[in-house]
């Protein structure tokens, strides 16, 4: 319910990911509930694989962490990170990895947190690039990707 009504708010395609499925530019794939979400990349294609065996982490599954390790060794500098309002620690070494294979972080602002947990780990870890209010992440998600030359 959740990646349709983001669908139904946004310009890009979005939707729960399917094990086996081919990641294509201008799709969002939301990984769903109680599956840890990886890519996995073969010749030039990158396709995502759902596993509920894999251990939970930060007592959670799916996790933001194990995804974006995922995309972070895929895409390295390509990639573009959000981290959002949500409690504890999940997305902090997920963005770092992000970090430190080039790519761009943002993390929302603590006054327009309902939770600021999941910015603030990645703040502290030093992974986050920009803090920004949600009203200003999708410019500077563009302004990034323009950055990136896509």
């Amino acid at each position: 319910m959740f990646a349709e009504r983001m669908n139904d708010r946004s310009k890009l395609n979005v939707k729960e990911a399917q094990d086996g499925e081919l990641v294509k530019p201008g799709h969002v794939y939301v990984a769903p509930g109680d599956y840890q979400m990886i890519l996995k990349k073969r010749g030039d294609d990158v396709y995502i694989e759902l596993d509920n065996h894999m251990p939970k982490v930060h007592g959670t599954r799916p996790t933001v962490d194990i995804t974006a390790e995922h995309v972070a060794k895929i895409y390295g500098k390509n990639t573009v990170g959000v981290i959002l309002t949500g409690i504890g620690r999940d997305g902090a070494y997920g963005m770092k990895q992000i970090r430190d294979r080039g790519g761009h972080t943002i993390a929302q602002k603590e006054e327009t947190c309902v939770v600021f947990g999941m910015p603030k780990a990645a703040i502290e870890m030093g992974a986050i690039e920009l803090v920004l209010p949600p009203s200003k992440i999708p410019e500077n998600i563009v302004k990034f990707i323009k950055l990136i030359g896509g």
